[in-house]
């Protein structure tokens, strides 16, 4: 995939959010229905920390970069 493409998915907030809300809840809905099945659910766990990293490195890789300075208020 090219980054730019990355790149407009990042910029697209609403988009953005939408996404991963939509993966976390369907994680929960299907943990919740494996868990009622007696099935074995230790996979999801870390499917949403999996979900949470991809986020957070689009956060790195296409996030604010021009972060204001931060000034000593102790002088």
């Amino acid at each position: 995939m090219e980054p730019d493409v990355l790149r407009q998915f990042y910029e697209q907030e609403a988009v953005r959010e939408g996404v991963r809300a939509f993966m976390k809840e369907l994680l929960d809905k299907n943990a919740l229905k494996d868990v009622y099945g007696g099935k074995d659910v230790s996979g999801y766990k870390e499917a949403r920390k999996t979900v949470d990293n991809l986020f957070a490195r689009l956060e790195e890789l296409y996030g604010e970069r021009d972060k204001p300075l931060t000034t000593n208020q102790a002088k």
